[in-house]
């Protein structure tokens, strides 16, 4: 088996060649995270529990700035983020 190319391994070979390699490391799958998004500025209003404007103003003001992306034209910002951003802002 050594003298094949890597692309000439059955699947079996290829497997068993992993495991002579690493056998302690178990192969893990990657962990989702959920997350919670919000999205335009009304979502962002309703969060925040204040008027659309005022969402609007928390935005541009930069206070909320890298909570928040967009897909097109919609804006979608992420909850958590944007809660723990503003909870540091107001204890400092």
């Amino acid at each position: 088996m050594n003298e094949k190319f890597l692309f000439q391994l059955t699947v079996e070979d290829f497997k068993k060649l992993l495991s002579e390699q690493n056998p302690a490391t178990p192969v893990s799958q990657p962990v989702k995270q959920e997350r919670n998004l919000v999205y335009g500025y009304e979502g962002l209003a309703k969060l925040l529990g204040v008027s659309r404007s005022r969402a609007i103003t928390t935005k541009n003001n930069g206070s909320i700035t890298g909570c928040y992306f967009k897909v097109g034209h919609k804006l979608v910002f992420d909850a958590d983020a944007i809660i723990e951003t503003l909870k540091k802002q107001t204890q400092v």
